[in-house]
């Protein structure tokens, strides 16, 4: 499928000043004037997706086979445009078309990790789509997309040639972003941040090692210096408003991991955008929760670094803020949208590789609905965690109980979903829901087993290591034995928030 719309012919430097070249060769008039070397004319017919699919099958049948697997789906551009397709388009994973090497990492990167959903899904979208468009080979955003989509290709297909080409996007990507943040107004342009984010992202479909993990929490804590660079300028624009979403649930994260309190920076950001204009509109489209499921997680990271400090003044005081948390999750619940009501099935046994033993199954009228509750619910077992690990809570007593089936039940629930996300790009948000059930000694070996192989499934179609990592984390067997093993981090360590966006 091609890319129809209307590219600049004009130069590097008309482009970037936004405006209209003469095209005159080899130096245009604007260049002229300034008394400075044309850069030159890009070759527009890099930049085309054609379809050929129709000439290809007259030309040869339907006999020859592409050597590419059927859940790699390229012509990302036409199949973004078109209206029919949305976050619960069945196989969004399995649709594809040829297309030349190329282009195999974009169309990698924008069929399986892009962003197909409101309130990214429009301008966000198409601002993407349109910077890897027009930027120029040695762009970051570019370079960033390209390690991105080939990393996760490559994973999929076990191809070390598409491999090393991924780390050498990467490595370009890295050496844009420094020369950008040599320069002020650059470094706080939304493409050194989205660079950022997308080279975070790599990491975790990389993430085949423990000691990856302070690759990625490196770019994360980049993430935080850039957003108190920007400061309140970061939510003057609703591309601003999105990559502070997207980017905040792995800060979040890194605390949580290293009993830090959430940063300034982002608490100031976080307290803006809960009165913004954005988030009320988004609110009243029903993207976004009465009650803010992301403030609550900031108290709850808070809450976590305040028992590593020994803050509270007594054990009653730290058990009275975490039931006070729980209680505002609960609410939350009580209060949530009846636009993201989902409904129970009973009579059903589910099986996602390994039983799940439950006769029932869970309807959710979106994936994104039912990401949201998979937020809501790793946050239950994260904070009813803190308090038991604490010791706390009597064993014997009621509230013990009350801690131990709100874990449980969360576990199983996280599990239900799984049915829910099948064939789609949206598998990826199940990763940390689905580790923490695994994880979790509580819940009963088939849950955890139905978690764990359900993170190999999720590396294998998504090509995301970081879920077959986890899954060997929590295996038995590897974990009673092996150097490799024995430097994985310990539970209180691998703590993790979902890295979905959230209101």
């Amino acid at each position: 499928m091609v890319y129809y719309g209307a590219l600049s012919r004009g130069c590097e430097r008309c482009r970037k000043r936004k405006i209209r070249c003469d095209q005159r060769k080899p130096s245009c008039k604007k260049c002229e004037q300034l008394k400075k070397p044309c850069p030159g004319y890009r070759d527009l017919n890099s930049l085309s997706f054609r379809n050929q699919s129709e000439s290809v099958r007259g030309k040869y049948g339907y006999h020859q086979k592409s050597a590419l697997p059927s859940n790699i789906r390229c012509s990302w551009l036409e199949a973004a445009n078109k209206k029919d397709l949305h976050e619960d388009s069945p196989g969004l994973l399995k649709v594809w078309l040829p297309c030349a090497n190329d282009d195999i990492g974009p169309a990698f990167f924008f069929s399986n990790y892009g962003f197909r959903e409101l309130p990214f899904s429009t301008g966000f979208q198409q601002w993407l789509e349109q910077s890897y468009l027009d930027a120029s080979s040695a762009d970051a955003v570019r370079a960033g997309i390209e390690a991105v989509g080939l990393a996760g290709v490559s994973n999929v297909l076990g191809n070390t040639r598409l491999r090393r080409q991924s780390r050498k996007k990467y490595c370009d990507a890295l050496s844009s972003l420094n020369v950008m943040l040599g320069h002020p107004a650059r470094a706080k342009s939304d493409a050194a941040f989205t660079t950022v984010i997308l080279l975070s992202l790599f990491e975790t479909i990389n993430f085949r090692h423990s000691w990856q993990y302070y690759d990625w929490a490196a770019h994360v804590k980049g993430a935080t210096a850039l957003l108190e660079l920007r400061g309140s300028s970061q939510l003057t624009t609703e591309r601003g408003i999105l990559l502070f979403i997207l980017i905040r649930s792995q800060i979040l994260t890194i605390c949580l991991q290293h009993n830090l309190p959430v940063p300034s920076s982002l608490a100031s950001l976080t307290s803006e955008f809960l009165t913004s204009r954005a988030r009320q509109t988004w609110q009243e489209q029903g993207l976004f929760s009465h009650a803010s499921i992301s403030g609550i997680s900031l108290r709850i990271v808070n809450f976590g670094a305040a028992v590593h400090r020994k803050d509270f003044a007594s054990v009653q005081a730290a058990v009275d803020e975490a039931y006070e948390i729980d209680r505002l999750l609960e609410t939350w619940r009580e209060k949530s949208s009846p636009q993201w009501a989902y409904r129970e099935q009973l009579g059903v046994v589910l099986d996602g590789g390994s039983r799940l033993n439950v006769n029932k199954r869970h309807i959710y009228p979106s994936r994104r609905v039912a990401t949201l509750w998979n937020n809501w619910r790793i946050m239950r077992i994260v904070l009813n965690t803190m308090l038991l690990q604490a010791g706390w809570v009597p064993s014997e007593s009621r509230q013990y109980r009350a801690c131990v089936d709100a874990i449980t039940n969360a576990s199983e629930e996280i599990c239900l979903t799984v049915e829910s996300f099948s064939g789609s790009a949206r598998m990826m948000s199940l990763v940390h829901p689905l580790y923490m059930v695994s994880r979790e000694e509580l819940n009963p070996p088939h849950v955890r087993e139905f978690a764990r192989k359900e993170l190999l499934a999720i590396e294998s179609s998504c090509g995301m290591r970081q879920a077959g990592f986890l899954a060997r984390c929590t295996s038995e067997d590897e974990n009673s034995g092996g150097p490799e093993m024995a430097a994985i981090p310990t539970y209180d360590e691998w703590r993790l928030f979902p890295l979905v966006p959230g209101g």
